[in-house]
This record gives C-alpha cells, sequence and structure tokens, in this order.
C-alpha cells in the first residue's frame, strides 16, 4: 500500500539506497511495488491487448529505427527517405515523416496475420500534410493487385477507406470533409459489428455497412505506413503521428479526440 509520504507501508527503507524522502520512492520500493500490483500505473488503454501496432513516431532526428509500443513488439523497417523527424509533432517532439516519394515502413511477412480484420477493428492517426494534391495512404495491408486487407487514406476533400476480402476488391467508403496543408489532424476508421464509422478530429462523418473479412492471405501482402505497396502509388506527403491499429471497434459515436499520446500498456 502507498503512504501519505509516497512509500510503501510497512515495508523497511534501505538506507543504502539513500534515505527516505517524502514523495519520492527508492529503486528497491518501486520493483517491489511494481510485483505486488501498486506501482502507479498512469493512463491504462483497456484495449490494448488487442493493439497490431502502435507507432509513436518517436526518436531523434533523422534516425530510421521506428519502435513498435503495441504488446507484439513488431520490427518494422523504411525504405526510400521515410525517417523520424523532429519538425514536427502532435506528440512526443518527433513523428514520421515521408517525402512523397517512395518513403513507406513496412512490416515483415511473420507478423502479417496481425493486419488482418476480419471482425472489428479501429485504424487511426494523427496526419499533417504537406500538400492537400493527391491522395495520401495512412496505413495499409497489401500485396499487390486484387490482394489486400484494407487503406486509409486521405484526399485533400475525404476520408477514404478501401476494404478487402481475401484478395477481392470491396467497397470504398468515402467521407467527403476539407484538409488544410501544414495543418495537424486525427483521421480514424472504426468498425463495430456491420457498420464501419470515419472520424475526423472525433466527429463523426460517415457511417456505413461494411461486412468483409478486410483480411488477406497473399503470401507477400504485408503492413505498409505511408505508401499503397501495389505500384508504390498513393505516397503520403507529410508527418504521420501516433499510428494505432486495433482489432477492436473503439468508437461509435462522436468523441474527444486525443489529447495526450497513445498509453503503452
Amino acid at each position: 500500500m502507498i503512504g501519505f509520504n509516497g512509500g510503501l507501508i510497512g515495508k523497511t527503507r534501505t538506507t543504502t539506497l539513500g534515505p527516505s524522502v517524502p514523495g519520492v520512492w527508492t529503486a528497491r520500493e518501486q520493483a517491489e511495488a511494481r510485483r505486488n500490483g501498486a506501482w502507479p500505473l498512469g493512463d491504462v488503454d483497456p484495449s490494448y491487448a488487442s493493439v497490431s501496432v502502435l507507432l509513436h513516431g518517436d526518436g531523434t532526428n533523422n534516425s530510421t529505427t521506428f519502435t513498435d509500443n503495441g504488446p507484439n513488439n513488431f520490427v518494422l523497417t523504411g525504405a526510400g527517405n521515410a525517417k523520424i523527424s523532429t519538425a514536427q509533432s502532435k506528440f512526443g517532439g518527433a513523428s514520421l515523416l515521408f517525402d512523397g516519394n517512395g518513403d513507406y515502413i513496412t512490416g515483415t511477412l511473420a507478423d502479417a496475420n496481425a493486419f488482418n480484420l476480419p471482425n472489428d477493428f479501429t485504424v487511426e492517426a494523427f496526419i499533417y500534410l504537406a500538400t492537400t494534391a493527391g491522395s495520401h495512404c495512412i496505413a495499409c495491408k497489401w500485396g499487390g493487385t486484387g490482394h489486400f486487407a484494407f487503406i486509409l487514406y486521405v484526399t485533400g476533400t475525404s476520408i477514404e477507406f478501401a476494404s478487402g476480402n481475401n484478395g477481392q476488391f470491396g467497397a470504398i467508403t468515402t467521407a467527403a470533409t476539407t484538409f488544410s496543408a501544414n495543418t495537424w489532424y486525427h483521421v480514424a476508421a472504426s468498425r463495430s459489428s456491420s457498420s464501419l464509422r470515419l472520424f475526423l478530429d472525433g466527429s463523426l462523418l460517415t457511417t456505413a455497412t461494411e461486412t468483409r473479412d478486410c483480411s488477406s492471405a497473399n503470401t507477400v501482402s504485408r503492413l505498409f505506413v505511408g505508401m499503397n505497396q501495389d505500384g508504390l502509388i498513393f505516397p503520403f506527403n507529410g508527418h504521420i503521428d501516433e499510428l494505432r491499429i486495433t482489432k477492436a471497434g473503439r468508437y461509435t459515436a462522436a468523441f474527444t479526440a486525443p489529447t495526450a499520446p497513445f498509453p503503452n500498456q
């Protein structure tokens, strides 16, 4: 139990680790508190176990190390000039940067199944477009013409989610909206049961009936961030922050857009 001075009640301080200071935990107390479930955890995501990937986009400027803070801790690699940039961020002081010319981040074939979305799901991110011209892929699972699970992308005037079904092209759900360059937006596609909803900054833009499997068994189909792998089209031009894919329908109505980084637990 946590005492009034921030320490553990009933536990003897170890002087070799320093004197007891109100509100300060020694290293040993912290370790014991974690083991006993008494360490304060802060924000906790109730759907964290269902997260397929979580990219905060944090790191040092120009780094090409892309850390997955989801429970899978997938290894992700970049192509082209995809990198971490401290020039812009929604949270954390850095974000993923794509220059619109062949950049993307991808997973491996071994982790491909995590990005099949047969049931409820949410694909979301903060985006900062350098230009509103063209189409910009946020995330997709793609393996060549006719072999994809899903793709979430934006244009200057819409949010669009295209669904696949084990290699068969499905419908495109479109929400009309207006994007401005050099502005942060939260974009989300969320399906619960058979209802697919598209959101911008927490506002519900459209709802459509979507029952497709959103999976692909193609042997080269895997996650892509920042580009549609089929012919390297829909290149994202700008910054992506807080990309999260969850096998759960997080949003069923208008909500307040996130005001802090997504939890790592």
